[in-house]
C-alpha cells in the first residue's frame, strides 16, 4: 500500500494524495502546512489497537 495507485505519480505533498486513497485507508495523518516532501516515497506504518507501532516501509 502506498499514497498512490500503481502506475500513478507519487504525491509530494498531502494535497496531492487522491481522495480515492484517503477514503480507502483506516487513518490519515494530515500535514496542515501541506509542505513539499524532500522524500520520493511514502512511509507505511502499522498501528495496532494496543498502540504498538511497526514501520513497514520508510
Amino acid at each position: 500500500t502506498s499514497a498512490n495507485l500503481s502506475g500513478q505519480k507519487s504525491p509530494m505533498k498531502f494535497s496531492d494524495i487522491s481522495e480515492e486513497i484517503r477514503k480507502a485507508v483506516d487513518y490519515v495523518v494530515e500535514d496542515p502546512d501541506n509542505k513539499v516532501s524532500e522524500f520520493s516515497g511514502s512511509s507505511v506504518i502499522k498501528v495496532w489497537n494496543n498502540n504498538q507501532i511497526k514501520i513497514l516501509r520508510e
